[in-house]
């Protein structure tokens, strides 16, 4: 394994996150859900359809307060070169667990994510903490890319997840 560190501090545009904590269909059946409610799995008096049960959590948890035990990966766009990387969270990163922008992604897309020297990387892939980096929130320069990320953002997500 080829472990290493960020050599400089470095800005990144976030294109895509991945919520690696839940199976795909359940994030499907979330995704379909906001598209077209009609076609969700939910029986007639709208409660959901169990689709799979997860052993390892409280009974007293909903699905609400789950999302704060979500972990994601984050695709990360250098701004300088355009160069794509992955990162994941080493640490629950604050930005990604207050946020609620309607949908389940934690936050919107193309925001600006600056990471600091000496970040922590395997193989290439980042392990963020909260020491290692800090949102910086969507830039008024980046409006125009932040609109063709975030546009169709459901029917994007649901096309990916049916790969």
């Amino acid at each position: 394994m080829d472990e290493s560190t960020l050599a400089s501090a470095t800005t990144y545009r976030i294109i895509w996150i991945e919520n690696i904590s839940k199976s795909k269909i359940t994030q499907l059946e979330e995704w379909k859900e906001l598209g077209d409610p009609n076609k969700s799995a939910v029986d007639r008096v709208k409660r959901r359809i169990i689709t799979e049960v997860n052993l390892d959590a409280d009974d007293d948890q909903d699905g609400a307060s789950k999302s704060s035990n979500d972990t994601y990966k984050l695709y990360l766009e250098d701004i300088s070169n355009k160069k794509v990387t992955q990162a994941y969270e080493k640490e629950q990163l604050r930005f990604l667990h207050v946020s609620n922008t309607g949908t389940p992604l934690p936050l919107k897309l193309g925001g600006r994510l600056r990471v600091k020297e000496g970040t922590p990387a395997y193989n290439g892939v980042l392990l963020l903490s909260n020491k290692h980096c800090q949102y910086q929130g969507i830039n008024s320069d980046d409006l125009d890319y932040v609109s063709i990320l975030n546009d169709g953002i459901i029917k994007k997500h649901i096309d990916w997840l049916l790969l």
